[in-house]
């Protein structure tokens, strides 16, 4: 398994890199490497914008850091470009860079749902949530092809794995859409108030 990090937004409205915000003394993209290793993640992608500054990469065997091939695609070319990255992983599990809240325990709940060459997203509502979830290598091809149409969208392409049987769309479970918040301005950040450690297993996540 390989874990990968989407942190090549823009970050407009919060005004600064994201992946470099401080949380609980460590940037935010490293806690969501320790979330992705403690869901078993052997290694972690780090994915990038072309133009954006790394982050000091302590362990390059753990963290590597890759980048988009398609400017402005959003983070669809970050999932393109771990898919298509070797060596190449069954399954992916992927993580954005501003879901402070998701642990690992959300990651060993969605490999319960996964088989071979199958992968796992979580539906809520009429929509999905892409940006926490696992894909399978076989996704790979089905995201170029996305792409080469000048198609973006996450939840299209969502919709379209679960139609091809790739991925298995899992109902939100109650209580677990805390884990799913995300970071978009400043007034998002929550500075001083607890948060649980990536490895917690704080929200009973049932299979079903």
């Amino acid at each position: 398994m390989t874990g990968v990090i989407l942190a090549g937004g823009r970050s407009l409205r919060m005004g600064r890199d994201k992946a470099t915000i401080p949380l609980a003394g460590e940037p935010l993209w490293q806690r969501q490497a320790a979330t992705l290793r403690g869901a078993g993640a052997a290694h972690v992608n780090l994915v990038l914008r072309p133009e954006q500054a790394p982050p000091a990469v302590a362990d390059t065997s753990a963290v590597r850091v890759l980048r988009d091939v398609l400017r402005g695609a959003g983070p669809i070319a970050g999932l393109h470009a771990s898919l298509h990255a070797r060596p190449l992983a069954d399954w992916n599990l992927v993580l954005a860079v501003d879901l402070p809240r998701a642990r690992s325990d959300w990651f060993r709940w969605l490999l319960g749902f996964c088989g071979e060459g199958i992968g796992a997203i979580v539906r809520q509502g009429s929509g999905y949530e892409p940006l926490a979830a696992i894909y399978p290598a076989a996704a790979g091809p089905i995201v170029a092809a996305q792409i080469g149409r000048g198609d973006y969208s996450l939840q299209r392409l969502a919709g379209r794995l679960v139609q091809t049987g790739l991925l298995r769309a899992i109902p939100l479970p109650a209580g677990a859409r805390a884990q799913l918040a995300n970071w978009n301005t400043p007034a998002d950040l929550g500075f001083g108030q607890p948060d649980p450690a990536p490895n917690s297993d704080g929200v009973a996540l049932a299979q079903s």
